[in-house]
Parts: C-alpha cells; structure tokens; sequence
C-alpha cells in the first residue's frame, strides 16, 4: 500500500490512507495497480473475473490458492493490506536462508583427484561460513558447469544438521558419484547449504544401529572449531586437513587460481 500510496497522486504528492479508507480509495484501483500483479496473474485473475483490487480483496483466499499457488494468498493478504511478516530493528539483518561458495576454476578439473580436492575446498568454506553465523544446514547442493556451460545441479538431505566439513563433503561426493563422469572436465562448482537451522535448535537424534556417527560429527565439529580458533589467531594457513596440502590441492585453493563467487551471506 506505501507504493500505492505514493503513486496515487504522482508526481510530487503523497496520500495518507487510513484503514477505513481502504475500500474507498484502493479497491476500485485495477488490479494490476497493485505490486506483484504481472502480466501472467493478471490475466488468471481475470478469467476468474477479478478485475480490480476490491475484486481481489473479496475473493476466496482458498480459490486464489488454487489458481495461483502460494502467490494467490500473498495477492490476497496484500489487497487486504495484511502484512504478517516480523518487524525488525532498524540495522538488523535477517538470517541468511542458504550460504554457499562458488569458483570458476583456472583450468578445467578432470579425474577424481581434483575435483574432490575443489569440492573439498568450497565445503570448507561454506562449512566456516555456517560457523560464523552460528548456523547448520539440513540440505547440501552442488551445481555443477562444464566447459560447454552444461549446468547440473542436485541435493541431498545431510545425516543431521549440520556446519562440519568434512559432513559436507561427503554429501558433494556422494552426488558427485552419480551424477558426474570423473574423466569429464569441469569448469565451475557451487556448493550450498540450505534447510538453515540456529546452532541451538539443530538438535540431533541418536541412531540405535550407529551411535558412533553422531559421537564422530560430535568430534568432527570440535576439531574445525579449534581450527576456527587457530586461524582467527594465526592467519589462515596455519592449519588445515593433510588432504589439502597436496600440490593439486594448494593449486586449486590459492585465492589467484580461481574467481571466487560467494553465493550468499
């Protein structure tokens, strides 16, 4: 209703509109006055006859729901002037609903060995940036482009919530494993951590037949935090996994060898 507002009486006037003034000023505005109304809704909206904002105001927030999906009922709760999303401070930032990291790499990746050394270094970094926002992912997706720009993507749900690693990796190789030939070059990968949790919430359940998983991701995180520790004190390169330092791998992680693009906060 703001922009509505300011563009009711264009170009240099604003209109105050009261609650009660709503139906008498907004709804007999056409329907496509109103923000989110494309061409496309439009003109579903209108073989249902619902042709102004009033139309959509009165109509069946179930029957909007059908034709439109979840944006029928965010048209409706706007013609209503309904708004039940959370205010926050001023300054504030909202949680990041995915954190991923993504690299365009020098040269073409080929065979097993370099590409898990690229998928092992982007799970590191998504995995660190998951820390800092004291966050935990349930879903691990890699995004996949050959020399050709032949973009694959997939996901996997992770064994638990988790910001280890090691975790996310072997979710990368596990889809790796069927969906990519290890003799075809890749240019490019992109892995994201989605189905974000807070730290406090990500509770973990137990498996009777694999107890000693959860204790090992217990461990696993313990170690990376430590590592956080270290680094944040002694710079990035004083510790690391012996996996990483092999030539393929300090090739494929020097910040120059690659472009780097961060996919979220």
């Amino acid at each position: 209703f703001a922009k509505l507002g300011s563009d009711y009486k264009k170009p240099d006037a604003t209109t105050v509109i009261s609650r009660e003034q709503v139906p008498q000023i907004l709804w007999p505005l056409p329907v496509t006055d109103l923000l989110f109304v494309g061409r496309a809704s439009a003109r579903m909206l209108a073989e249902h006859h619902i042709h102004t904002i009033g139309d959509l105001a009165r109509a069946r927030r179930e029957d909007l729901k059908k034709w439109l999906g979840k944006h029928g009922e965010q048209l409706h709760d706007a013609a209503n002037g309904w708004d039940h999303s959370l205010v926050r401070p001023a300054g504030e930032t909202p949680p990041p609903k995915s954190v991923g990291n993504g690299l365009t790499f020098r040269r073409n990746l080929t065979g097993a060995e370099e590409i898990q050394a690229g998928a092992q270094l982007l799970a590191e970094r998504v995995a660190l940036r998951l820390r800092r926002h004291q966050l935990k992912c349930t879903t691990v997706q890699v995004s996949l482009r050959s020399p050709e720009f032949k973009t694959i993507q997939r996901q996997k749900g992770t064994p638990a919530p988790t910001n280890v690693s090691r975790v996310i990796f072997q979710c990368v190789v596990e889809l790796l494993e069927g969906t990519w030939n290890w003799s075809a070059p890749l240019r490019a990968m992109t892995i994201t951590a989605a189905g974000l949790v807070p730290e406090e919430e990500a509770g973990e359940q137990l498996d009777l037949f694999t107890p000693q998983a959860a204790v090992r991701r217990g461990k696993q995180e313990k170690l990376e935090r430590t590592m956080d520790a270290l680094r944040d004190r002694y710079g990035p390169h004083v510790i690391g996994y012996a996996s990483r330092q092999t030539q393929t791998a300090r090739e494929i992680a020097g910040d120059e060898t690659g472009k780097r693009k961060e996919e979220s906060p």
